[in-house]
């Protein structure tokens, strides 16, 4: 009996591919759910290079950060300066100021030795 490959599609589900004997006495079907075979196509659209601006942006960031931080370490170096001397001291304690310029780098995130200690005394 000669067998034939019939492939039948129902509403609503996947194509059905299956062998069928003709004799009557059996039938063979498979399913073949391609649900890892399906194609997913979304309107994507991929830009090349950075966005425009981005450079700018980020370097007056990094200009106002250092500005500030410049402005915070200034201050509390005057304020450390004026305590001293209220107390009648003519120094301020050792490591203060390296304490502040630390201090105003990791507050402002801006890198290590970017405000040095002469800048903010002058």
């Amino acid at each position: 009996m000669p067998s034939a490959l019939v492939e039948t599609v129902a509403i609503g589900h996947e194509p059905t591919v299956g062998m069928t004997l003709h004799s009557g006495t059996a039938s063979a079907t498979s399913n073949l759910s391609s649900s890892s075979c399906k194609e997913v196509t979304t309107n994507v659209t991929k830009k090349c290079g950075r966005p425009k601006g981005l450079t700018k942006e980020a370097i007056e960031s990094i200009k106002r950060h250092k500005l500030q931080a410049l402005n915070y370490a200034a201050t509390q170096f005057a304020s450390i300066q004026e305590a001293a001397a209220d107390i009648g001291l003519t120094r301020v304690g050792k490591g203060a100021y390296e304490m502040i310029l630390k201090d105003a780098h990791e507050k402002f995130a801006i890198e290590e030795n970017t405000i040095s200690k002469a800048t903010v005394l002058s």
